[in-house]
């Protein structure tokens, strides 16, 4: 759809969900949904619709410069991100991210672990709206779109409302990239 109609969608979001004279226009609550994992287990996500999913990759690139690069080499962070205004893409960096945890398992005697879930699960959707339209460059529109966004795709829950399976919406930096 978006090859084909990316203009059609574009226009349906900014000229009918994000206006005020087209109140019954908005984004659609996400659907409660399982992804398969290894060995049958299910894990619960949640999945956006067509236009609610376009409109978040959208914005995540529109404003692609406010996302942070690595901080430094003892502060590592790997993918979910923009290098030269292109993502990149989850293979690589899942393998730079495997590379240097073997490099430190062979440099250091101890490591501490936890799953990026405990943190993504605990973000709150007001917190989230509030700390991207603080950002320098983000515009009035896109400030008010973000946020409207947020209240209306989680469906009732103030937390863990951001779909686990797209790329602007996964990893530690949360709206990370696409």
């Amino acid at each position: 759809m978006a090859k084909t109609h990316s203009r059609e969608i574009s226009d349906y979001i900014y000229q009918k969900i994000l206006s005020e004279q087209h109140e019954g226009d908005n984004f659609v609550s996400q659907q409660k949904v399982y992804a398969t994992k290894p060995k049958g287990h299910l894990r619960r996500t949640v999945k956006l619709d067509p236009i609610a999913e376009f409109f978040i990759y959208d914005l995540i690139y529109r404003n692609r410069t406010i996302f942070r690069p690595q901080v430094s080499e003892t502060r590592r962070s790997f993918g979910y991100r923009f290098n030269n205004g292109s993502r990149i893409p989850v293979h690589i960096a899942y393998n730079g991210y495997k590379a240097h945890l073997g490099d430190c398992a062979n440099r250091f005697k101890h490591n501490i672990q936890f799953d990026i879930a405990s943190y993504f699960n605990s973000i709150y959707h007001h917190d989230l709206s509030h700390w991207f339209s603080s950002k320098t460059g983000v515009s009035d529109v896109d400030s008010f779109a973000a946020g409207k966004f947020f209240r209306e795709i989680n469906s009732g829950r103030s937390i863990d409302f951001l779909p686990h399976g797209i790329y602007p919406c996964i990893g530690g930096r949360v709206l990370i990239s696409d």
